[in-house]
């Protein structure tokens, strides 16, 4: 039996550019990537929306035990999303459903958020990765699963 490597390191020096932690999502199940941005100092942040149509969502695909090494370290796009596609739920609060159409293969999805505050370029990277079903784990809250 083939054993799955774990993919792409996750890290970042700054949590502004990239996620410290990995995602989990069930084989044909259902999740959602999220961004919160936010302008300031410590101490004096403060919510704020992205320039005019410059919010954008890239989701990468990558299956590391039956795709061939990709020419990009996240595989194959396979979805682009615009800002008119994306859900705004607050200033600065936006997110993107996953949904079984994008889990129903074991892998790795990674989520480039793209945007500008003040004409200012910024890039935030997410991942997730696709498991065998998990019954427990998908019973769990947002708050439970603890990201």
């Amino acid at each position: 039996m083939a054993s799955e490597p774990s993919g792409v390191s996750v890290w970042s020096p700054k949590i502004r550019d990239e996620a410290l932690a990995r995602k989990f999502l069930s084989l044909g199940g259902e999740g959602y990537v999220a961004i919160s941005i936010q302008d300031g100092l410590a101490g004096q942040i403060t919510p704020v929306d992205p320039d005019d149509e410059t919010l954008n969502l890239a989701i990468w695909f990558f299956d590391p035990l039956s795709s061939p090494t990709p020419t990009n370290p996240y595989g194959n796009q396979v979805l682009a999303v615009t800002q008119d596609s994306l859900t705004r739920e607050d200033v600065g609060k936006y997110y993107f459903n996953i949904g079984p159409d994008l889990t129903s293969s074991r892998g790795l999805i990674t989520a480039i958020w793209t945007y500008s505050v003040n004409g200012t370029p910024f890039q935030f990277t997410d991942h997730l990765q696709i498991l065998d079903p998990m019954p427990l784990y998908d019973t769990l809250s947002s708050d439970e699963k603890g990201i």
